[in-house]
């Protein structure tokens, strides 16, 4: 269990300063309540060259890392709304989502969070998020308990196996961080090479939240990350712990840009 104290926020998430709104009710087209780790995770930024779209710039950094998102463990709850009724099916599974913050993508305005990869082990999930969202998700068993996270590859060996730890200091500015991104226009990548819109909304109000910090095992072949992010244990204590956050997602917009 994590040590340090649980806290609630309930702080309007900003980006640059600026307030963001979040999704209104009859934008949503899914929801679920999220329990698992999210996390900065700084990647070269050589390596991202091929990740995102052609023409996409990233977000501001340093010239070598680039802070990326990296998030995982289990959706709950889960319902999708059809004019805005929900329809609550009562599933579980575990999903890990990947992504990469742009300052810009050709002609789409403004700063976007590319979701470069995700893994789930139920398949209608996988299916929703590439067909219509372009999320590049790929089906795999996976597996999470009160400190551990693994992807395992086609051989049932963890490819991608994090060990979760407290951390007594806060935390607060990590989540200011999450907070901003998420609510950045969500942009995927189909396989036809069509870049699609949506929304996140991430509501941190009711959650229970932990200081965390992470100690990854990336194999080779754990395609969601580049490969200089494997074969070597790595220490992050940019994280945090969260129990029941909601998670909701908008309705598709398919852009007329290709990549």
């Amino acid at each position: 269990m994590l040590s340090c104290a649980a806290r609630r926020m309930d702080t309007q998430p900003r980006w640059n300063g600026d307030p963001l709104t979040p999704l209104s009710p009859g934008t949503i087209a899914g929801q679920a309540t999220f329990s698992g780790c999210i996390a900065k995770l700084a990647i070269a930024v050589d390596a991202l060259a091929s990740r995102i779209p052609p023409g996409a710039v990233l977000a501001a950094n340093d010239g070598h890392q680039h802070a990326c998102l990296i998030a995982f463990g289990e959706q709950a709850e889960g319902m999708t709304f059809f004019g805005g009724w929900p329809m609550p099916w009562g599933i579980r599974y575990h999903e890990l989502l990947v992504g990469i913050p742009l300052q810009a993508c050709g002609p789409l305005r403004g700063p976007q969070l590319f979701v470069a990869g995700m893994t789930c082990d139920f398949w209608p999930a996988v299916w929703n998020g590439n067909f219509y969202y372009g999320f590049r998700k790929r089906f795999a068993p996976m597996t999470w308990g009160d400190s551990q996270f693994a992807v395992m590859d086609d051989d049932g060996v963890p490819a991608f196996l994090a060990d979760v730890a407290g951390r007594r200091d806060g935390g607060d500015d990590l989540l200011a961080w999450v907070q901003g991104i998420v609510a950045l226009p969500v942009l995927g990548k189909r396989d036809d090479g069509v870049l699609v819109q949506s929304r996140f909304d991430w509501d941190f109000t009711a959650a229970t939240i932990d200081g965390g910090a992470l100690t990854l095992d990336v194999r080779p072949g754990f395609d969601e990350l580049p490969a200089s992010a494997s074969g070597s244990r790595r220490r992050l204590d940019a994280a945090i712990r969260v129990d029941r956050m909601r998670w909701s997602l908008s309705w598709p917009t398919p852009t007329d840009r290709r990549a």
